[in-house]
């Protein structure tokens, strides 16, 4: 992944994993980390023709998942951990 598209990348989850805890009060999981991210490049196709990410995705059982994206399972239910200020992911 070349260094522009891995920064929007890491943007993206760190915005998602914020505004996911404030309107929730719960931490992001990787399900509706998926989603987001899935979404939010279908919407930026729709609008402009051109993916925000460009991510591609398998359609699985519980929604798109990004190919090449892992996120490891730090601790049940995969909870991806809100840290308070966030330097890398």
């Amino acid at each position: 992944m070349d260094p522009l598209r891995r920064e929007k990348l890491e943007n993206a989850i760190a915005y998602f994993a914020k505004r996911h805890y404030e309107k929730t009060g719960r931490p992001l999981t990787k399900i509706y980390l998926y989603k987001y991210l899935a979404f939010m490049d279908f919407l930026s196709v729709r609008e402009t023709g051109r993916p925000a990410i460009g991510l591609r995705y398998l359609a699985m059982k519980y929604g798109p998942v990004p190919v090449g994206i892992i996120v490891h399972t730090l601790e049940p239910p995969c909870l991806i951990p809100l840290l308070p200020v966030l330097v890398h992911i």
